[in-house]
């Protein structure tokens, strides 16, 4: 079984609203992951119960090239562990503001859009919906410098016999009046 023994921690790579992601290491392959540890007590004190399973649903689910996958899941006497794929290359926003010049050439932009596009269609595909939420909206880059959509809780699945109605803005609606048209 998978335990949180089966890996190396290594360094926060960033913090949420329900716990940490960091860097680990598979100890008997090398590979490195991300691993998204949701505190439990978090969890439950904001009644995320629902939302954490949903997340592990939507991800086992999930198979595109251009989004984060889920390789391991465990649990911990304190936190839900995801082990997710490790995008080391940064993310877009650090790339456009911080790598000489702000922004970058048009044909890069296309390219990374067009990856985007991919990863949204293959969530659509799944008859999942993406929602970017503000500050978590970051699109993340592997070390070869393609795009990938990221993983947040922020995405939902639909049921086969209710449809999937978008809402009238998808940029600023919040996931309740989501659930609400589905």
């Amino acid at each position: 079984p998978v335990t949180k023994n089966t890996f190396r921690q290594y360094r926060v790579l960033g913090k949420g609203g329900f716990g940490e992601v960091c860097a680990c290491q598979v100890r008997a392959t090398g590979k490195m992951y991300a691993c998204k540890k949701l505190e439990k007590k978090r969890i439950k004190k904001r009644k995320g119960e629902a939302m954490a399973l949903n997340e592990k649903q939507i991800l086992e689910k999930v198979n595109s090239r251009f989004v984060v996958s889920l390789a391991y899941a465990y649990e911990t006497k304190d936190a839900l562990c995801l082990v997710l794929t490790l995008m080391n290359g940064g993310d877009l926003k650090f790339h456009i503001y911080h790598m000489g010049q702000a922004g970058f050439p048009e044909a890069r932009a296309v390219f990374y859009a067009a990856e985007i596009c991919c990863g949204l269609e293959d969530l659509h595909r799944e008859r999942i919906v993406y929602r970017c939420g503000g500050a978590a909206c970051t699109v993340s880059l592997p070390a070869r410098g393609s795009s990938w959509v990221p993983w947040y809780h922020e995405r939902y699945g639909v049921q086969p016999q209710q449809g999937v109605r978008a809402p009238q803005s998808p940029t600023v609606s919040r996931p309740e009046s989501l659930r609400a048209r589905l």
